[in-house]
């Protein structure tokens, strides 16, 4: 989700998503959207966001290189989205594939 990385971009700079987004003329209730609805924000903003955190759309967007191709991130940004049920399937077959990781 779109505000999961904002946030983190956030952190690193000990600041708010909302903070920033007040900065570069973004509404607090336009940032909860994309918090509680996982809408995206449109191309002005990324962009002015993008200048914000001095970087590219690109890795505003997506991250570092070294961040996309990063198995450990990729697998668990895919794990955070998961319904519980799936975590429960996720989980199953983690087990079946894996069981040393499970030993005591």
């Amino acid at each position: 989700m779109f505000y999961d990385r904002l946030k983190e971009l956030c952190d690193i700079r000990n600041t708010t998503p909302t903070t920033v987004c007040r900065m570069i003329g973004v509404n607090s209730t336009t940032v909860s959207h994309w918090k509680n609805r996982g809408s995206t924000p449109n191309a002005r903003t990324v962009r002015a966001l993008a200048d914000y955190f001095n970087m590219s759309i690109e890795e505003l967007l997506y991250g570092s290189e070294t961040e996309r191709n990063d198995p450990h991130k990729l697998l668990k940004d895919r794990i955070d989205g998961m319904t519980p049920e799936e975590l429960e399937r996720f989980e199953s077959m983690f087990r079946l594939m894996f069981p040393e990781k499970f030993e005591e």
